[in-house]
Protein backbone atom coordinates (compact mmCIF):
# COMPACT_ATOMS: atom_id res chain seq x y z
CA UNK A 1 0.00 0.00 0.00
CA UNK A 2 3.03 2.01 0.77
CA UNK A 3 4.08 1.92 -2.94
CA UNK A 4 0.80 2.67 -4.55
CA UNK A 5 1.22 5.95 -2.66
CA UNK A 6 4.14 6.87 -3.49
CA UNK A 7 3.97 5.97 -6.59
CA UNK A 8 0.86 8.14 -6.96
CA UNK A 9 2.59 10.71 -5.48
CA UNK A 10 5.60 10.91 -7.63
CA UNK A 11 3.18 10.68 -10.77
CA UNK A 12 1.29 13.86 -9.28
CA UNK A 13 3.78 15.63 -8.85
CA UNK A 14 5.61 14.81 -12.41
CA UNK A 15 2.44 15.79 -13.87
CA UNK A 16 2.15 19.18 -11.91
CA UNK A 17 5.62 20.21 -12.65
CA UNK A 18 4.91 19.60 -16.23
CA UNK A 19 1.28 21.64 -15.82
CA UNK A 20 3.10 24.61 -14.73
CA UNK A 21 6.13 24.59 -16.95
CA UNK A 22 7.09 27.42 -19.45
CA UNK A 23 5.74 26.80 -22.73
CA UNK A 24 9.49 26.64 -24.76
CA UNK A 25 9.92 30.03 -27.28
CA UNK A 26 11.73 30.16 -30.39
CA UNK A 27 11.87 33.49 -30.70
CA UNK A 28 13.01 34.96 -33.91
CA UNK A 29 15.39 37.65 -34.79
CA UNK A 30 14.18 41.23 -36.37
CA UNK A 31 15.94 44.37 -37.25
CA UNK A 32 13.91 47.44 -37.59
CA UNK A 33 15.37 50.39 -39.24
CA UNK A 34 14.58 53.78 -40.22
CA UNK A 35 16.84 56.22 -42.91
CA UNK A 36 16.14 59.35 -44.68
CA UNK A 37 18.46 61.90 -46.16
CA UNK A 38 16.60 64.93 -45.53
CA UNK A 39 14.45 64.04 -42.13
CA UNK A 40 16.61 64.71 -38.82
CA UNK A 41 14.63 62.64 -36.50
CA UNK A 42 11.39 61.04 -35.99
CA UNK A 43 8.50 59.44 -33.83
CA UNK A 44 7.96 55.82 -33.93
CA UNK A 45 6.45 52.84 -32.09
CA UNK A 46 8.24 49.18 -32.71
CA UNK A 47 7.42 45.60 -31.06
CA UNK A 48 10.23 44.51 -29.47
CA UNK A 49 9.18 41.47 -28.60
CA UNK A 50 7.28 41.46 -25.47
CA UNK A 51 5.27 45.27 -25.86
CA UNK A 52 5.25 48.19 -28.18
CA UNK A 53 8.20 50.64 -27.80
CA UNK A 54 7.13 54.07 -28.61
CA UNK A 55 10.12 56.40 -29.30
CA UNK A 56 9.86 60.63 -29.87
CA UNK A 57 12.30 62.92 -31.14
CA UNK A 58 14.62 59.82 -32.60
CA UNK A 59 17.82 60.79 -34.97
CA UNK A 60 18.02 59.34 -37.99
CA UNK A 61 19.43 57.13 -39.16
CA UNK A 62 18.05 54.31 -36.31
CA UNK A 63 18.28 50.40 -36.10
CA UNK A 64 17.91 48.09 -33.36
CA UNK A 65 17.26 44.30 -33.00
CA UNK A 66 14.13 42.44 -31.29
CA UNK A 67 13.78 38.65 -30.59
CA UNK A 68 10.19 38.42 -31.68
CA UNK A 69 7.88 34.77 -31.07
CA UNK A 70 6.30 35.01 -34.79
CA UNK A 71 7.62 38.12 -36.68
CA UNK A 72 4.61 37.44 -39.28
CA UNK A 73 1.72 37.18 -37.44
CA UNK A 74 -1.53 39.61 -37.64
CA UNK A 75 -1.97 39.42 -34.08
CA UNK A 76 -0.40 41.61 -31.78
CA UNK A 77 3.49 39.42 -30.86
CA UNK A 78 4.29 40.46 -35.19
CA UNK A 79 6.87 42.62 -35.84
CA UNK A 80 5.80 46.24 -36.70
CA UNK A 81 7.38 49.61 -36.82
CA UNK A 82 5.67 52.90 -37.27
CA UNK A 83 6.88 56.34 -37.91
CA UNK A 84 5.71 59.86 -37.97
CA UNK A 85 7.57 62.92 -38.77
CA UNK A 86 6.94 66.95 -39.87
CA UNK A 87 7.52 66.89 -43.38
CA UNK A 88 9.34 70.05 -44.42
CA UNK A 89 7.42 73.05 -45.53
CA UNK A 90 9.99 74.09 -47.83
CA UNK A 91 12.15 71.55 -49.42
CA UNK A 92 11.21 67.80 -50.36
CA UNK A 93 11.29 65.27 -47.30
CA UNK A 94 11.73 61.01 -47.65
CA UNK A 95 11.93 58.69 -45.24
CA UNK A 96 12.32 54.85 -45.76
CA UNK A 97 11.70 52.38 -43.01
CA UNK A 98 12.53 48.80 -43.13
CA UNK A 99 12.13 45.03 -41.11
CA UNK A 100 14.43 42.22 -41.64
CA UNK A 101 13.98 38.93 -40.41
CA UNK A 102 17.24 36.85 -40.09
CA UNK A 103 18.85 39.41 -42.17
CA UNK A 104 16.01 39.35 -45.04
CA UNK A 105 14.18 42.47 -45.82
CA UNK A 106 10.16 41.16 -45.56
CA UNK A 107 9.04 44.52 -45.53
CA UNK A 108 10.22 48.46 -46.97
CA UNK A 109 8.02 51.90 -46.88
CA UNK A 110 9.27 54.92 -48.60
CA UNK A 111 7.12 57.69 -47.61
CA UNK A 112 7.03 61.55 -48.20
CA UNK A 113 3.65 62.43 -46.02
CA UNK A 114 4.74 62.04 -42.97
CA UNK A 115 3.72 58.83 -41.80
CA UNK A 116 5.20 55.29 -42.75
CA UNK A 117 4.08 51.87 -41.41
CA UNK A 118 5.53 48.13 -42.13
CA UNK A 119 4.09 45.04 -40.79
CA UNK A 120 5.57 41.37 -40.88
CA UNK A 121 2.21 39.55 -41.63
CA UNK A 122 1.75 41.37 -44.86
CA UNK A 123 5.48 41.57 -46.35
CA UNK A 124 5.51 44.40 -49.33
CA UNK A 125 7.86 46.99 -50.78
CA UNK A 126 5.48 50.21 -51.05
CA UNK A 127 5.97 53.79 -50.77
CA UNK A 128 4.67 56.89 -53.18
CA UNK A 129 8.44 56.79 -54.86
CA UNK A 130 10.91 54.70 -55.62
CA UNK A 131 12.87 52.97 -52.43
CA UNK A 132 16.23 54.60 -51.96
CA UNK A 133 18.67 52.13 -50.85
CA UNK A 134 21.09 52.95 -48.19
CA UNK A 135 21.47 54.33 -44.70
CA UNK A 136 24.11 52.54 -43.43
CA UNK A 137 26.35 51.51 -46.47
CA UNK A 138 29.53 50.67 -43.91
CA UNK A 139 27.02 47.61 -42.55
CA UNK A 140 25.48 45.02 -43.59
CA UNK A 141 22.29 43.84 -41.67
CA UNK A 142 23.60 40.83 -39.23
CA UNK A 143 21.86 37.42 -39.57
CA UNK A 144 20.16 36.43 -36.96
CA UNK A 145 21.09 33.14 -35.35
CA UNK A 146 19.39 29.98 -35.85
CA UNK A 147 16.18 29.23 -33.84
Amino acid sequence: MIRVGCAATSLVTILAALGVAPAARADVGVTYEVVSGSIHSVNLEYYDGSQPIALSGVPLPWRTNAMVLNPKSQLTDGARLRVNWQPPKEAFGWVTIRIFVFGSLICESTQTKGMASCYGDHPSLSGDLPARRGGFPEEKVPDAPAP
